[in-house]
């Protein structure tokens, strides 16, 4: 999705593309399939024809050609396309006012985007963990409702799912490492993590219950700011040792999101790609993409009561309720579940400060 920003959208690679496709009128495709090789190789999505067609494949991730943006942004359109040929079709046989969607395609936040602009639908509900990871939700919900027959009593407002720890157990992560730390009390805290983010620091943000999910929902997160241009390259150069061409994405205030973004509805599963608004673009160019846009998440005070604390002490010293929002992890492990593991991060990660609860660990005092 990053990467194919980078690319042109009607180029001969996006009708190349598009032609492997064919749209049927009662509203499913037909892939060629000459061209892939997913369904019968472990180790390769396309086939040689594929290859032959559109040119060898960038092994190296860096350096890339006019070609292959376009190949990005011709898989991303092509995508598009499909998906809004389906719900198009689903519009017209059901009426519906509402559209659930799951599946790994479902977290491709840049199509959500694109169908929420259509204005097909009132609501939109993806589960956060849409991919195979959230089939362990379905049967259990399927256990529960199909098998047991309990009656439908949970609506799901958040995706805050996983272990949660009290203060014991972060002094004890902190003791168990001999790391120096404080407590803080709340409305300080706010104020006093707002005011290392504006300075450039990157924060380790540790709270509550863990999210369940691919993305990182602000209990287990790096904090930036948005301000300063370099900031992305920072978070790449000392955190997140990450291709250059993926934007981060952004959690905002959630009755800000419209002055900002154009975003109608609230979105708190960061599951939607908006354009940023044209004045807003240069004062938050941390994550504004190349093609301004920014995936975003929506913070009320009932779901993150911390984080929205923390976005407003943001905003009252900056003006802005906007944060940049990337996964608790240093490259090559998964997101931060316990204490011991944000302990473990902040401690090989290169950031400024660990927050656990009321609890701030600095960098600073414990290389001296």
């Amino acid at each position: 999705m990053g990467l194919a920003s980078y690319g042109e959208k009607n180029s001969a690679e996006y009708a190349k593309l598009k032609s492997l496709i064919k749209l049927m009128p009662d509203g499913g495709y037909k892939i060629d399939m000459q061209y892939f090789a997913y369904h019968y190789s472990r180790k390769n999505g396309v086939s040689q024809k594929f290859l032959d067609e559109f040119g060898p494949a960038n092994l190296t991730g860096d350096q890339w050609t006019e070609r292959e943006l376009n190949i990005a942004a011709a898989a991303q359109h092509v995508v598009e396309d499909v998906i809004l040929h389906l719900v198009k079709r689903l519009k017209q046989i059901t009426n519906a006012k509402n559209l659930c969607m799951a599946g790994g395609v479902a977290l491709n936040s840049v199509a959500n985007g694109v169908i929420a602009k259509t204005g097909l639908f009132e609501n939109i509900f993806i589960q956060p963990a849409a991919g195979d990871s959230g089939t362990s939700l379905g049967a259990a919900l399927l256990i529960d409702v199909g098998i047991l027959k309990n009656p439908r009593r949970y609506i799901q407002k958040d995706a805050f799912l996983g272990p949660s720890y009290n203060f014991k157990d972060y002094e004890a992560a902190f003791e168990r490492h001999r790391l120096p730390f404080k407590a803080v009390e709340r409305c300080d805290l706010y104020r006093d993590v707002a005011k290392r983010i504006y300075d450039g620091n990157i924060i380790g943000w540790f709270q509550g219950r863990m999210e369940f999910g691919p993305r990182a929902l602000g209990n287990r997160s790096f904090l930036a700011t948005p301000l300063r241009k370099n900031m992305k390259d920072i978070l790449n150069a000392r955190v997140k040792f990450r291709e250059s061409f993926r934007p981060f994405a952004a959690i905002v205030i959630e009755e800000d999101a419209g002055l900002y973004f154009d975003c109608a509805a609230p979105n708190p599963y960061m599951l939607f790609v908006y354009e940023v608004k044209k004045e807003y673009r240069d004062l938050l160019p941390a994550i504004t993409h190349v093609d301004n846009t920014v995936r975003i998440q929506t913070v009320n005070k009932e779901e993150s009561p911390e984080l929205y604390s923390l976005l407003l002490a943001f905003k009252e010293l900056t003006g802005y309720g906007v944060l940049i929002n990337t996964s608790f992890n240093i490259r090559g492990e998964p997101i931060v579940c316990s204490p011991d593991d944000a302990v473990n991060s902040f401690l090989h990660a290169d950031i400024d400060a660990l927050v656990m609860g009321d609890y701030i660990s600095e960098k600073s005092v414990i290389n001296g």
